[in-house]
């Protein structure tokens, strides 16, 4: 089990894709030099994280025996997205702040989720960030103030399924990371990706 650290702070975890880039397999539950990719993404959050919540819509019982926190399937069908995944996992958040991480960057620093906090503790007027770096943008890296999840079901109920419009209602910020914390902003999505390094 997970020990959590910051009761003002909860994390997420999305792995709720039907994983078509790797032929159907489990992208949370692929290991990455021996160790599933959604733990090492729990393990990332855990320690400013005063729970950690897992977003999945397959192999729920695989996730919860992992024992990283509780494992919410989206109430849409038909995986729409990670923001279905998002409006989940976030109604059942208590925290201030919520940390996500998408499951498919295994070599993302530690150091990240706290970089991507730090603007909105200094902006009370923030509700997001994401990060930035290798030249693009990485929405899935992102931290928010939970109340900005209050317009989230209304986006997705008129259609919207892309993170960025989603992101565009909010007074949002990029934070760019430049080397060597950039070199962990890199999705693996084929299984030679996985291949242990």
């Amino acid at each position: 089990m997970i020990v959590h650290g910051n009761d003002g702070i909860e994390g997420l975890v999305l792995c709720g894709g039907a994983g078509q880039r790797l032929g159907g397999r489990e992208k949370g539950l692929v290991e990455f030099n021996g160790v599933p990719a959604v733990v090492l993404a729990a393990g990332i959050l855990a320690p400013i994280c005063n729970k950690v919540h897992i977003s999945a819509n397959r192999h729920l019982d695989a996730y919860t025996a992992l024992g990283l926190g509780p494992v919410h399937r989206d109430d849409r069908e038909g995986y729409q997205g990670p923001l279905a995944g998002l409006e989940s996992a976030g109604s059942a958040a208590h925290g201030a702040y919520l940390l996500l991480l998408p499951c498919d960057m295994p070599r993302l620093s530690g150091e990240v989720p706290a970089k991507l906090l730090a603007p909105l503790r200094d902006d009370p007027t923030l509700q997001l960030t994401y990060a930035r770096g290798n030249g693009r943008d990485h929405f899935l890296c992102a931290a928010l103030r939970r109340p900005a999840l209050q317009g989230l079901t209304a986006f997705l109920d008129e259609g919207g399924r892309a993170v960025r419009h989603w992101y565009a209602t909010l007074r949002h910020r990029a934070v760019d990371f430049d080397a060597p914390l950039n070199a962990g902003l890199r999705n693996f999505n084929s299984p030679e990706d996985w291949a242990p390094q």
